[in-house]
């Protein structure tokens, strides 16, 4: 009798010197660009196994402007856009005469972040945490004192269509990642999926080429919910889904050119971003001229009965009066001028 409970006391020492505990919370936080509202009814099972299993919100707002990078960049420090530094797509830096063009690698050292502002993979990576990137904006530049190794793969290529179209193939190493390292290091996944909005920019909203991308991404969280739950991870490691901001169709009859609203284009030292909004550089002496003459341009001007409340067909704001919800006015790089359409409508420059 003695004997076997010997043999028995041995293997359960055995077993749970095996299952080793986590140290901790991990986080794998799933990033879905141009994911708006309005597609969400078109989901599948991946989605409907998230609000299931977990905590959900009914929409979220998305800062101003609705640009890619300057939501990525919310997401990943908890600022509005004049704080973090990323204040659109494309920016232009007056000063120094130098240009940020959707991500396209700056020289070394040629940062745009202000003084004091970290995004999400610095602050974990310096509170000893695993970070693992894929297709992040910045996460594979330099930081202050930190560089997360990023392979060329997994690294954001603003000009590489479909590149994160292979997450799926990522899961089991995140799985086996977690599942081997995390006795001694919390793990953090931050991972971007880009084929909605580019499914939609290129195709519509309409497009066989927009359902499927919508079916590759429930798809890829089904799976990775199934990977982590056959993996038993549910217990140690967190799941966040989210999305950028969405889009509205653009109405082809809809479309203005700045060029057509000014006497004398000289006037202009340059035009940054353009469709839904547009950043209009002046010669500072003759700011407010052209604010006049782009206040007052025919070509958006109410026709006939129109409403007094409904929204122009574009509003141009000298920089000083942008309204205060929209947390950008005090935006680093700002101009004297900026336009914005109402949604479905487009400014551009010929």
């Amino acid at each position: 009798m003695w004997y076997c409970q010997y043999i028995i006391c041995i293997l359960v020492h055995f077993v749970a010197a095996n299952e080793k505990i986590p140290c901790g919370q991990n986080l794998i936080v799933f990033i879905i660009d141009g994911y708006g509202k309005a597609l969400l009814n078109q989901s599948d099972a991946g989605f409907r196994l998230l609000t299931q299993n977990g905590v959900y919100s009914d929409f979220l707002k998305p800062v101003y402007p609705t640009h890619n990078y300057p939501n990525w960049m919310s997401l990943v420090t908890g600022l509005y856009a004049e704080n973090h530094g990323f204040g659109a797509n494309y920016m232009w830096d007056r000063v120094r005469n130098r240009k940020f063009s959707n991500g396209e690698i700056n020289r070394v050292g040629d940062t745009w972040w202000p003084d004091g502002v970290v995004p999400a993979w610095y602050t974990t990576g310096k509170s000893n945490v695993d970070v693992h990137c894929y297709w992040m904006p910045g996460c594979d530049l330099p930081h202050q004192d930190m560089i997360v190794q990023v392979p060329q793969q997994r690294k954001y290529n603003a000009s590489a269509l479909g590149q994160t179209n292979a997450v799926i193939n990522y899961f089991p190493e995140i799985i086996e990642r977690i599942t081997k390292y995390q006795p001694y290091k919390q793990q953090f996944f931050l991972i971007r999926y880009g084929g909605i909005q580019e499914a939609l920019e290129t195709f519509g909203l309409r497009s066989d080429e927009l359902k499927q991308a919508l079916v590759n991404v429930d798809l890829s969280l089904l799976m990775l919910q199934q990977k982590l739950d056959a993996a038993k991870l549910f217990g140690s490691t967190n799941l966040m889904v989210i999305s950028t901001h969405g889009l509205y169709t653009v109405e082809q009859e809809e479309q203005f050119f700045i060029e057509e609203c000014l006497t004398d284009y000289s006037k202009i030292q340059k035009v940054v971003n353009h469709h839904a909004m547009m950043m209009v550089f002046t010669n500072p002496d003759e700011a407010n001229e052209v604010f006049f003459e782009l206040k007052l341009c025919d070509q958006w001007a109410p026709m006939g009965d129109y409403d007094e409340n409904e929204q122009p067909l574009v509003s141009v704001y000298q920089t000083a009066d942008l309204p205060y919800r929209f947390h950008w006015k005090n935006f680093k790089y700002m101009p004297e001028i900026v336009l914005f359409t109402r949604p479905g409508a487009t400014v551009l420059t010929v």
